[in-house]
């Protein structure tokens, strides 16, 4: 019988696995993973060593914990699948994007649900969550919270849900504008004359060791990018056109698109 069973094991479900065996919070005779597809579920099971199940409600069934990874318009006839296997100590941690705390307790039959919004750097451990719980959530289902979400990098509690489709839009999804960023600023160095892997190293190791600078520093962001930009020289000149081409109200409209859709998925 397993302790943790997981409803969808792709990309996000693969990567929590990981992190829970990384970090020895499960050891593989006490993960499941349910998926539909046999591709996945042959992957998953050969390459981690973890059990695997076609029935999402065997799956559950006598689990202390459920993970719901799966896409947003999966999850009704998920929840609809598995809530009679549920029982009154099960814990339900989803990270099914814009689904409410709301829609899930009234679907699932138990207020004690967790709605979280990790990353995809979770693979890597360096992932960060944004959580949140119903009222069934106690204390000792909050610190199983924890210590499966710190298995995938930082997390952080929020008593408030509407920051979870906030972060959605900030986080879950901005390791995509990361990489739009890097595959830009790659190719304005490609247009420069520089070769492609170098102008690629170059600009990733530049964001790398830049982030790492903000993370020890006391410094706002803002006084360590002064501290690089001399009056009148090369940074200036740059920095100015990305003010006169709009990069800040791009990131506003881009973010603010993102929570939209975030809670547009909530409502359908």
């Amino acid at each position: 019988m397993a302790s943790i069973c997981f409803i969808g094991a792709g990309a996000m479900g693969g990567a929590t696995i990981r992190g829970l065996l990384r970090e020895n919070v499960y050891s593989t005779d006490e993960i499941v993973a349910c998926d539909s597809s046999q591709v996945v579920r042959d992957s998953i099971g050969k390459d981690l060593g973890i059990g695997t199940n076609a029935s999402n409600t065997k799956g559950v069934s006598g689990s202390q914990i459920v993970l719901l990874t799966v896409k947003p318009q999966h999850l009704e006839n998920v929840m609809a699948e598995i809530y009679p296997s549920l029982t009154e100590e099960t814990l339900v941690i989803s990270f099914v994007a814009g689904a409410t705390l709301a829609t899930l307790t009234a679907h699932l039959h138990t207020e004690r649900i967790v709605r979280a919004i990790p990353n995809t750097p979770a693979q890597l451990g360096q992932g960060i969550t944004l959580w949140t719980a119903a009222s069934g959530v106690d204390h000792a289902g909050s610190t199983k919270t924890r210590e499966i979400l710190a298995a995938l990098g930082v997390e952080m509690y929020t008593p408030d849900e509407r920051h979870i489709d906030m972060a959605t839009a900030v986080s879950g999804s901005g390791p995509a504008y990361a990489l739009a960023v890097l595959e830009a600023w790659t190719d304005a160095g490609v247009l420069l004359g520089l070769p492609r892997p170098m102008s690629e190293k170059l600009a990733l190791e530049t964001i790398r060791g830049t982030m790492d600078m903000v993370d020890v520093s006391d410094l706002h962001p803002a006084l360590l990018r002064a501290q690089v930009t001399s009056p009148g020289g090369t940074t200036a000149a740059a920095l100015q056109v990305l003010e006169e081409d709009g990069l800040r109200a791009a990131f506003g409209r881009a973010i603010a698109a993102a929570y939209s859709r975030s809670i547009e998925l909530g409502e359908k």
